[in-house]
């Protein structure tokens, strides 16, 4: 468990604007996404936010509780490869 980095949350209702100066300053790949009572909700990569950080039109309206994904498949370091997969959609 030494190689497991805290990972920044990011809140559901931050702008995408916002997002993209926090992006800018991180070397950070995934995302987990809270709820305001720091409930996990959600997910996403940084390959996820490519349609929306080239797009200018679109990137004000958006908030990050619209990338992420709650498809979660959680696991712990006692389970197997093997169960893991079998719970894969």
């Amino acid at each position: 468990m030494h190689l497991v980095k805290k990972a920044e949350s990011i809140p559901e209702d931050m702008p995408f604007l916002e997002f993209k100066k926090l992006f800018s300053e991180t070397k950070q790949h995934y995302f987990p996404v809270t709820a305001s009572n720091e409930r996990f909700i959600g997910i996403f990569p940084s390959n996820d936010i490519r349609s929306v950080l080239f797009s200018a039109e679109t990137e004000h309206l958006v908030v990050m509780k619209d990338i992420g994904t709650s498809k979660i498949i959680a696991s712990t370091p006692a389970d197997d490869r093997n169960s893991v997969l079998k719970n894969l959609p």
